[in-house]
This record gives C-alpha cells, sequence and structure tokens, in this order.
C-alpha cells in the first residue's frame, strides 16, 4: 500500500508545479467574473482610474505577461479574482540569471465597479439606513432593523 502512495504524492507535486498562473487574493474576495470576462492588460505603470487590488497572480516561465499563452492564463486568473486590470509592479519581475522569468502581476478592480453589500459592512448599512430618508411613522426597510 505504501508504494502506491509515493507515485500519488511525486505526481500531485509535479501537477501543481505545473501550473501556469498562482493565485493569491488581496482584501475581501469579490465575486468571479466568467472566463473570457476581458480583461485590460497594462503595458506600464498603474491604472489611470481609481483602483482596489484584489489579487496577485505569479506567471512562471513566460518571456512577456502581455502575449499569449501567459496573457490567457493572466485573464483566466484575473476573471477568476473578479478583476478588470493587470498591471506589473516596479518589482513585479524576477529572473535569476539565464534560468526562467517570472511575472508577479497585480489584478484591480477599479472602484465605480466595486459596489459593496450594505449589510455585510456594518458601517456601510449605518451609513445607507442613515441616508434611507424614512418619513417618522413609516417602517424602515428591512437591512435597517437590528
Amino acid at each position: 500500500m505504501r508504494a502506491v502512495r509515493v507515485p500519488l504524492v511525486v505526481a500531485a507535486f509535479v501537477l501543481a508545479a505545473c501550473s501556469p498562473a498562482a493565485i493569491v487574493h488581496i482584501g475581501p474576495p469579490l465575486p468571479a467574473r466568467p472566463s473570457g470576462c476581458g480583461v485590460e492588460v497594462l503595458k506600464d505603470g498603474t491604472p489611470s482610474r481609481p483602483y482596489r487590488d484584489v489579487g496577485l497572480v505569479e506567471l512562471s516561465n513566460c518571456q512577456d505577461y502581455r502575449v499569449p499563452p501567459c496573457r490567457l492564463w493572466l485573464e483566466d486568473a484575473a476573471c477568476e479574482l473578479g478583476g478588470q486590470v493587470a498591471y506589473l509592479p516596479s518589482e513585479g519581475r524576477t529572473q535569476s540569471g539565464m534560468g526562467p522569468v517570472t511575472f508577479r502581476v497585480m489584478v484591480a478592480a477599479y472602484l465605480f465597479e466595486l459596489r459593496p453589500d450594505p449589510d455585510a459592512n456594518p458601517v456601510d448599512k449605518a451609513l445607507s439606513c442613515r441616508d434611507a430618508g424614512v418619513p417618522a411613522g413609516e417602517a424602515a426597510p428591512e437591512r435597517c432593523r437590528d
């Protein structure tokens, strides 16, 4: 029985090592967007509109994260993270000698696209209930009754 487990464990590590993209969530997770959702991939700098970082995608063995197949892996990962834009921070590229190049690409969501659920955050809930404008004598919305 032990002889069977060792090859399975080795196979699991090999498959994990061959994964094209590693994903790390940053902050509260956003709902995933559909595959092929359309992601803006920037060549230089950070997004020009207000944004919030939602994740980090590490791409190994890529010459350029902006061309296939690496771009496709990046876009799939960004959609999974709920992001709309991907950019490379100044420290996002690592290379050891003549070996493989690894890119650490940030994925962000534009702030105007983020619609927080007021019930998920007590501060947002309090603000939205305070500003609900319910006239005196009328019942407050269900989310404001606590």
